[in-house]
């Protein structure tokens, strides 16, 4: 299964501007949240927002007849700083890029 989801930069950094923190822990989980806040520079914190978002509105994709939510898409940075993400046990490969003014995201489960 492959899911692809592209975002507006701008759209993000609107509901982050508006909705704060709320908006974050209703999307990321504590561990996600605690690397997105290390980021100092804001434009480059509100990439690394979409680009996590497009990739669960992808992940979502995948998994379009199970009853996931976002906190359930767990995505972190492998030991080389390349995106990787698990639901509920599952190893879901994904890329995540930025072009402008949108992120881009590719998800895809190999098939078991």
């Amino acid at each position: 299964e492959t899911g692809i989801d592209i975002v507006s930069i701008k759209r993000i950094e609107n509901l982050y501007s508006k909705f704060g923190e709320k908006f974050l822990y209703k999307i990321f989980n504590e561990i996600e949240i605690e690397e997105i806040k290390k980021i100092d520079y804001r434009k480059r914190r509100i990439e690394k927002i979409a680009g996590k978002f497009a990739a669960k509105e992808a992940v979502f994709k995948v998994f379009k007849d199970s009853k996931i939510n976002f906190k359930d898409i767990i995505i972190g940075n492998s030991s080389n700083g390349a995106p990787i993400c698990s639901v509920d046990g599952n190893i879901v490969e994904i890329s995540i890029s930025h072009e402008r003014g949108y992120a881009v995201a590719v998800a895809f489960l190999q098939p078991t």
